[in-house]
């Protein structure tokens, strides 16, 4: 999309979306500085659209904790725009979106022990 300010980077990383104060279990299709698009695994129908996600990046053991707003949701996916995050988080986020720091990421952890 040319009006995009930042490249989306394709990426699986499994993530905890908080609605009613329950965890519900969701996959990135792709992650950006702003937002991501996602899956759900489970999500009640009437879920709300603003929502406090815990997204764990590969290789790093602390959260990055985000409020997000949905935009869309069709066919068991949806697209999230990050409303709220502390800077010391999107740094952490955006550096790790750089592709000088892109490095091999398996899918799923489970991934490795399948072959």
């Amino acid at each position: 999309m040319p009006n995009r300010l930042y490249t989306r980077r394709p990426i699986e990383i499994r993530f905890n979306q908080f609605l009613r104060g329950r965890p519900y279990s969701c996959r990135t299709v792709d992650l950006s500085p702003t937002g991501l698009r996602a899956e759900w695994l489970e999500e009640p129908e009437d879920a709300e659209a603003e929502f406090a996600v815990e997204l764990i990046l590969p290789n790093e053991e602390e959260p990055l904790w985000v409020w997000g707003h949905r935009l869309r949701r069709e066919d068991g996916r949806y697209a999230m725009r990050f409303v709220s995050m502390r800077d010391c988080d999107r740094a952490r986020l955006e550096e790790f979106l750089k592709p000088s720091t892109a490095r091999f990421t398996p899918l799923m952890p489970e991934d490795l022990f399948d072959a």
